[in-house]
């Protein structure tokens, strides 16, 4: 699998070495993996301001979601329905799936440049909030088309919505970290949003301990 000696990811996931706000947290004995498959990482998220908040993370240094090939888009939705079962046996609300995708000519809304999507359990949905602000389209299948691929976009999907996932290309940007800007909003901790600033490193580590302990199957 193709990876970049530059990219704090593939350092972390391809190569085993910690990096970045993880090594600065946790030092360099923490592995913060949860469990992997083939093609993807799963791991608890930088900046857990809720419990159960994961980051599913490719192995393959790509930009976006969207440049997925067909074998790891089936991987993807199969990770989705584990992650949806796991918050719903230990988490209220519903799971809510989000990607700033990125090209490299543009990625405002995303603080690292390889493709990983957010899985985060939200009592109250962000989609109207996403539909104020760019009138997304609706994506019946809720996979992510392969025209995204040189695009930058913003994707939800919400595991409870059976009418799909939302998507809006951004070509003038987003602000970084949107949507965990709305989901921070909605659990009362308007100003906690930037992972690099909070942590939350109980959460983080409650997150962990949890999604290890967890069969997953």
């Amino acid at each position: 699998m193709s990876s970049s000696w530059r990219c704090t990811f593939c350092l972390q996931f391809c190569h085993g070495i910690p990096h970045g706000a993880t090594k600065e947290k946790m030092g360099w004995g923490f592995n913060r993996t949860i469990f992997n498959t083939h093609s993807f990482a799963v791991t608890a998220a930088a900046g857990c301001f809720i419990e159960g908040y994961l980051l599913i993370i490719t192995k393959r240094h790509i930009q976006s979601l969207a440049q997925l090939d067909a074998a790891e888009r089936e991987e993807l939705a199969y990770l989705k329905r584990l992650i949806a079962n796991f918050h719903k046996e230990y988490y209220p609300g519903s799971t809510h799936f989000f990607e700033h995708g990125s090209c490299e000519e543009s990625s405002s809304a995303s603080c690292i440049n390889h493709a990983h999507l957010h899985a985060i359990p939200l009592i109250e949905g962000i989609a109207n909030l996403f539909q104020r602000d760019f009138s997304p389209a609706n994506l019946a299948s809720k996979e992510i088309p392969r025209s995204f691929n040189s695009k930058s976009y913003l994707y939800l999907d919400s595991s409870l919505d059976p009418s799909g996932a939302l998507i809006a290309q951004i070509p003038n940007g987003a602000p970084s970290q949107y949507f965990r800007r709305l989901c921070a909003r909605r659990n009362g901790i308007n100003e906690r949003w930037n992972w690099r600033i909070d942590f939350f490193d109980r959460e983080f580590i409650l997150t962990t301990e949890r999604g290890r302990n967890h069969s997953w199957k």
